[in-house]
């Protein structure tokens, strides 16, 4: 009878995620998702994360080293929606990885004169084949040799995680090898420029899908046409 109970609530708690997934997709597919920006202590989120990940990370045997400079500062942006990319970073890692090793990497850099900070989640599981990885980031695009057992996911995480990843004006990149592991790489503005005044919406701190479009869209093109310098 328990059993049958796990069995219930298990499938329960998938339906709920699923429709819950599907629901963040549709906003952002609608345009309705919003930017929250709050100033944050990075650090601070990231161990949060991790703590909140490790149940998931040791029910494969799987270790997890965490590089996270103490002093890497406070970020402006989104602060759920940058928790919610490490932490379907990381659940992926973890669901992918059996007696393995799972690295994350937080570091603060410079691209194209943006202040930028990558977060790197790095996997000694089953890594991706190239035929997998151009579909990877497609809604509900799911990788038949999981490790985990029971309900498989909705397969639409790591496609959620890119979205809020190009809201956060950035990007989120894959490489891996098949048997060797993968390695997912998000790079997001340390500090999301609020343009608009109090005039333009309720709560300044606001930021609606076309102004992150927008910044991402600036954040390409001086990536790809770096401005000339006067010798």
């Amino acid at each position: 009878m328990k059993s049958d109970f796990k069995k219930i609530n298990a499938a329960g708690m998938h339906l709920l995620a699923l429709i819950s997934d599907v629901l963040d997709l549709s906003k952002i597919e609608a345009g309705k998702t919003d930017i929250e920006v709050t100033r944050f202590a990075l650090k601070e989120l990231v161990d949060e994360v991790v703590t909140a990940c490790s149940q998931l990370v040791e029910k494969n045997g799987n270790t997890l080293d965490l590089d996270c400079p103490t002093d890497i500062g406070m970020m402006r942006s989104d602060k759920t929606k940058m928790r919610q990319v490490l932490f379907n970073l990381l659940s992926n890692a973890a669901k992918f990885t059996k007696d393995g090793r799972i690295e994350v990497n937080v570091r603060r850099d410079v691209v194209a004169g943006d202040a930028m900070i990558v977060l790197e989640v790095r996997d000694s599981g089953i890594g991706i084949t190239p035929e997998q990885a151009k579909t990877v980031f497609d809604a509900f695009s799911q990788v038949r040799n999981s490790t985990e057992s029971g309900q498989p996911g909705s397969g639409l995480g790591l496609t959620i995680t890119r979205e809020y990843c190009h809201l956060l004006g950035g990007k989120l990149e894959l490489s891996g090898t098949p048997g060797e592991g993968s390695v997912f790489t998000a790079t997001l503005l340390a500090d999301i420029s609020v343009t608009h005044s109090v005039a333009d919406h309720e709560n300044p701190n606001t930021w609606h899908r076309e102004d992150a479009e927008n910044q991402s869209r600036q954040q390409h093109q001086r990536q790809v046409n770096p401005p000339m310098r006067n010798r």
